[in-house]
């Protein structure tokens, strides 16, 4: 998947399945309860998680940008929300 780039959102996830972002919106809507940007940052996060879980050497830092987000308050923001935990938390707990 291309959830480590950076520019992998609604446009171009709409782009690469060759439907229209408003298409897609209701597609992804009817089938997950959510929104495609809010789909996409929950793989993420998912993603973040797996890699906190599962490689204790890892850099919080390296982890952020290897799911595609390069802003670190936003990425612990967002982590926090999704998981209860700061990443730097979770990471120093498993």
């Amino acid at each position: 998947m291309n959830l480590s780039k950076e520019d992998f959102n609604v446009n171009f996830l709409s782009y690469k399945t060759g439907y229209s972002q408003r298409q897609l919106a209701r597609i992804v809507k009817a089938e997950t309860n959510k929104t495609p940007v809010k789909l996409i940052l929950e793989l993420r996060l998912k993603k973040a998680y797996e890699l906190l879980s599962t490689d204790k050497n890892i850099k919080i830092k390296e982890v952020q940008y290897s799911i595609g987000i390069n802003s670190p308050s936003y990425f612990s923001k967002k982590f926090k929300e999704q998981f209860g935990y700061s990443p730097s938390d979770f990471s120093s707990a498993c």
